[in-house]
């Protein structure tokens, strides 16, 4: 066998795993539990997302909610996130903290999540993806300290998400 095609078969081996897991058919599996702190995520409250500053509702700590969002291209974010696919939803909401921290939040679906302070960005501290076939797509962890933020959901393939926020 010439060198190329070790290559390639080495390649294909490494590969392989990632494929099968990008092609998961979730039909078929029975959905993992979810961690005792993201109990709350299997019952949202529903909830409409703003297309605006001025109007974004206040979300509470422990609280699950199946955000309802706009076309993102109606979204007029106070931050503009990094890039907006045309024909994807988005929203805000606000969230208010008391104590500093590190904050955790759980999104349900591929959604660009942006917290904004003062017009500031605030930068993930850590990404975890979720369980394959799990409610939760994937959690972020935030330092936060005391103060109002809004958060900016862009890019959901869907017009409703979950998303709850925890205290860690």
């Amino acid at each position: 066998m010439k060198r190329s095609a070790y290559f390639i078969a080495a390649a294909l081996m490494l590969a392989a795993p990632f494929a099968a897991h990008a092609q998961t058919d979730c039909s078929a599996v029975t959905a993992p539990a979810l961690p005792d702190a993201w109990s709350a995520f299997a019952r949202p409250s529903p909830l409409t997302a703003a297309a605006k500053a001025a109007d974004q509702p206040e979300i509470k700590f422990g609280q699950a909610y199946a955000l309802t969002l706009v076309p993102a291209a109606q979204a007029e974010y106070v931050v503009a996130p990094k890039m907006v696919t045309p024909g994807t939803f988005g929203g805000l909401v606000m969230l208010t903290v008391d104590k500093a921290g590190v904050y955790s939040v759980a999104i349900g679906d591929k959604v660009w999540v942006d917290i904004i302070r003062d017009g500031q960005t605030v930068w993930p501290a850590a990404h975890q993806d979720g369980a394959p076939c799990g409610a939760i797509h994937k959690t972020l962890d935030f330092q936060l300290d005391p103060g109002h933020y809004t958060i900016q959901l862009s890019n959901a393939p869907a017009a409703t998400v979950t998303v709850e926020i925890i205290a860690k």
